[in-house]
């Protein structure tokens, strides 16, 4: 018989589902599913947008210094696996998103940014806020 192992590697990890979160400190959490999936760790901020319509945030990754209105990506549990957040108090107060309503986790769609309507190549990862704990598929 012929056996062919793969080596068990996610110590540390809570779940396989790239998830984000909004956490009560007013921050989005990138799961470390997540940032392994979209090698976050190959970017230093996030640029946030809102539809206050449908009520959903994307949030792109860059390294672009010159970026307007940026939040840098904060590395987490350095010793236990590989999450991060964007630290993004200004941007939930400027949009009145109460996070204490939205504090959950979500999977997040990864989008085209040219499917959306914009002039630039890139992709949004975004999400629909809900009031109780969405399934996550």
């Amino acid at each position: 018989m012929t056996y062919k192992f793969k080596r068990f590697s996610g110590f540390n990890t809570r779940s396989s589902k790239p998830t984000v979160s909004i956490t009560r400190a007013e921050a989005i959490g990138l799961s470390s599913s997540f940032c392994e999936r979209y090698e976050v760790d190959k970017f230093r901020y996030a640029v946030l947008y809102y539809d206050e319509k449908s009520n959903s945030i994307g949030f792109r990754l860059t390294n672009d210094e010159n970026e307007k209105s940026k939040f840098s990506i904060t590395r987490t549990n350095k010793n236990k696996g590989k999450s991060s957040s964007i630290v993004s108090h200004t941007f939930f107060t400027k949009n009145e998103i109460v996070v204490d309503k939205y504090a959950h986790k979500y999977m997040p769609k990864k989008v085209r940014l040219e499917d959306l309507g914009f002039d630039e190549p890139g992709d949004l990862f975004v999400f629909d806020l809900e009031e109780e704990q969405p399934e996550l598929d």
